[in-house]
C-alpha cells in the first residue's frame, strides 16, 4: 500500500516502518541502550515450545540449545559444542543444576519470588 493514500503517514519518515496505531501508542525510536554488566538472552526456534529451543545473544549468535527428553523428566541446556552445562529435573519438587556454578537444588530456592511478587529474581555470581 502506498503511503500517499494514508493521511497519517505524512509525518513519518520514510526510513523505517511507522509506529503501531498511527502513533496513538508509545513507540521507541531506537532500542534502549544495553544495561552495563548484563547479558541479553533471546529464546528462539521453539520446537514445539521453550522446552526445546535455541538461546541467542543480542547479535543472534546461538549460545545454547535447550533440549527436553521425550518423557519430560529432564531438560538440558547445552553449549555450542553440545556439552550439557545445566539440567532441570522434573518431578514433584523440580530441581536445577548449573554445572560448576549452581549446585543441584530445588527450583523454588533458586528462582526466588521478588518481595512485591511481581517477578522472579535469579542471582548467579561468577569469578
Amino acid at each position: 500500500m502506498s503511503t500517499s493514500y494514508n493521511p497519517f503517514a505524512q509525518s513519518w519518515s520514510t526510513g523505517g516502518s511507522p509506529p503501531s496505531v498511527f502513533g496513538a501508542l508509545p513507540y521507541p525510536q531506537s532500542p534502549p541502550p544495553p544495561v552495563p554488566n548484563s547479558v541479553l538472552f533471546v529464546f528462539t526456534e521453539f520446537y514445539p515450545s521453550i522446552l526445546n529451543c535455541s538461546v541467542k545473544d543480542n547479535r543472534s549468535a546461538t549460545l545454547f540449545r535447550v533440549a527436553t527428553e521425550t518423557n519430560p523428566r529432564y531438560t538440558f541446556v547445552k553449549d555450542r559444542e553440545g556439552r550439557s552445562v545445566a539440567a532441570l529435573e522434573w518431578h514433584t519438587h523440580p530441581s536445577v543444576e548449573v554445572r560448576g556454578v549452581v549446585p543441584k537444588q530445588e527450583v523454588r530456592a533458586w528462582l526466588a519470588l521478588s518481595r512485591d511478587a511481581r517477578c522472579v529474581v535469579v542471582t548467579c555470581k561468577f569469578g
